[in-house]
């Protein structure tokens, strides 16, 4: 590169870092060229459909994302391009070639703050930036050093764009440009499209928040004007009533919740959602008053005009708000995983075919399985050997019958759950919401057993009917200690009481066990329970957190089970493990080539 161009491109890159200082001091984000979106906060698709990009202004992306004690800490960068799993190896070598070259052309006589004196080496610089894409993650400096990195929960789908997030200090702004174009151009080599961005909007919160990924979005109530206005109430009331319902549990406990700030001091402490502690209810009171739907009063909070109306036409329009709720919750959106999965087993029952037995073909037709049907085999033979003439039974290879396949295998699953203290408000809440979407989606049963304090119990039998399991999930508060090991056998006590198909039982935990079910020895118990699993050949799959890999690995590999590891226990990534999960019984009922 020639020298006055050099020159050109580093001033033309001092002027972009100061020109995202100012923004960045105004609380907003930019868009830098056509595909990218860079800010120091949260920002995804915004409420409108895609190109527009939504920034929340009061969502620090450093906080959120790299933990740091303090905002400002961290810039965001995303480059969006075309559904696509985008590896994630040559954009941190093309990010670490761009750092190289940086530090080698940097004018030395610009004066540099002490944390960025500090950072005199590619390696130094690097060890910043981390990157995320649908295919894999990581720090740059790790990934180019060691081919990989640790899993971190991104709470982003990345199915359409390149995360960057770095935390560097305001000297090094001047970069930003120069690494969106080494990640446009890395998508480019690897043929897929980048995706032009049209706009961006600033905002408050309505999707992922600082304190989880599953935090309430509540739209704002505006005055009323005129009948326009007045359909954009409508859908605000919808979208308040069905935000409340997923964080609340449902409708029901919205109705006494929004009632209880209606009257008199008794109803006020009658009408708390059971379900929740007084610390969870702050976060969703919170977003009511700014909802401008309740206000503080001298005994507590009271509803508004506006919070008011909300809860008449959740009276009025009850049917019509849990048909919503029913689709909201069987809704299920595919995105990048956000789990692993570690072990499966491989005992027998796993290979066999499933048959349809109600359905004879012969062995060369499409859909035919490898199991005789003996009967029809038996009366094929028989009629071709009569018309034949023949004094004898004669069997030919033309008169064997054998069953179809299954097009579609039944699992009825029972859910057992961790409700023990540390699994109160959204873990549990995810357990929940999961337990309605399998209920919801297919046409199998679900069970729900918990084990919390000292023992297990059935929550719900094996149903198909939705308020039962309501009903049941109601009853639930969790408490108290871990009783894995009895949980293990309750669930295969109800399952082997029942009438079950394909029964699959998952285990759904962020603990370790605290209380033995046989001995003194919780773990001990456990893992001879997951054995008494195995013996019964019903299929398990445990889905817990990180920090509780290695026992969760043994009480797998024990009742050679599946194992899935997340980082979040969410409603999305549980619906992703168990559709996952449903279709490896499917693949596995399929004989091989």
């Amino acid at each position: 590169m020639a020298k006055h161009e050099q020159n050109s491109l580093m001033v033309k890159n001092v002027a972009l870092g100061n020109y995202l200082k100012v923004y960045f001091n105004k609380n907003q984000g930019v868009r830098l060229g056509e595909t990218a979106v860079v800010s120091r906060r949260l920002h995804e698709k915004g409420p409108r459909l895609f190109p527009h990009i939504k920034i929340y202004t009061e969502q620090d992306a450093g906080q959120i994302y790299c933990k740091c004690s303090q905002p400002e800490q961290a810039v965001h960068v995303d480059v969006y391009h075309e559904p696509a799993q985008i590896q994630v190896l040559p954009i941190a070598h093309r990010i670490w070639a761009v750092i190289n070259s940086y530090l080698e052309n940097r004018d030395s006589s610009v004066p540099l703050s002490d944390d960025s004196l500090r950072l005199n080496n590619t390696s130094a610089v690097a060890a910043r930036i981390r990157i995320a894409t649908a295919e894999g993650q990581g720090n740059v400096s790790r990934l180019v050093s060691h081919g990989y990195d640790d899993y971190l929960e991104i709470p982003e789908d990345l199915s359409d764009h390149v995360h960057l997030i770095m935390e560097l200090p305001e000297d090094w702004y001047d970069i930003v440009l120069a690494l969106i174009v080494a990640i446009e151009d890395v998508i480019q080599e690897q043929g897929y499209q980048l995706r032009k961005i049209m706009g961006i909007t600033h905002g408050f919160q309505k999707g992922v928040q600082m304190e989880g990924m599953h935090a309430m979005s509540m739209p704002f109530f505006p005055g009323r004007k005129g009948d326009d206005d007045q359909v954009i109430r409508v859908q605000n009331q919808k979208q308040a009533l069905m935000a409340l319902a997923q964080r609340l549990g449902g409708l029901e406990e919205v109705h006494d919740y929004l009632d209880s700030m209606r009257g008199n001091v008794f109803r006020k402490i009658t009408k708390r959602p059971q379900r929740k502690g007084p610390g969870e209810l702050d976060s969703v009171l919170d977003r009511l008053i700014e909802a401008g739907l309740v206000e503080k009063g001298i005994l507590g909070p009271n509803l508004t005009e506006e919070g008011e109306e909300l809860f008449q036409y959740l009276v009025l329009h009850q049917r019509e708000l849990e048909a919503l709720l029913r689709s909201i919750l069987r809704r299920f959106t595919r995105g990048s995983k956000r789990y692993q999965r570690f072990t499966r087993s491989q005992w027998e029952s796993r290979s066999r075919e499933k048959i349809n037995k109600r359905k004879i073909l012969a062995r060369d037709e499409d859909q035919a399985s490898s199991v005789m049907a003996v009967p029809e085999t038996v009366i094929e033979a028989a009629r071709h050997s009569f018309m034949d003439g023949q004094p004898r039974l004669r069997f030919l290879p033309e008169d064997v019958r054998v069953y179809g396949k299954r097009s579609y295998v039944p699992v009825d699953i029972c859910l057992l759950v961790d409700c023990s203290a540390s699994m109160m408000g959204d873990k549990s809440m995810a357990a929940w919401q999961l337990a309605e979407h399998l209920l919801l989606s297919s046409r199998e049963r679900v069970a729900v057993v918990i084990f919390q304090e000292m023992k297990a119990r059935v929550a719900v039998p094996f149903t198909r009917n939705q308020r039962r399991l309501r009903a049941g999930l109601r009853s639930v508060n969790p408490n108290g200690m871990t009783p894995l090991a009895s949980g293990l056998i309750k669930s295969l006590e109800l399952i082997q009481e029942s009438r079950v198909q394909n029964p699959l039982m998952v285990l759904i935990t962020d603990g370790m066990p605290t209380y033995p079910l046989w001995t003194y020895d919780s773990k001990g118990d456990a893992i001879k329970a997951a054995r008494m699993i195995k013996e019964s050949k019903i299929r398990l799959a445990c889905i817990g957190v990180r920090s509780n890999k290695e026992f969760l690995k043994d009480l797998a590999t024990t009742a050679e089970g599946t194992l899935y590891v997340v980082d979040d226990l969410n409603r999305e990534t549980l619906i992703q493990v168990l559709h996952e999960e449903r279709q490896l019984i499917m693949s596995e009922g399929k004989p091989g080539p």
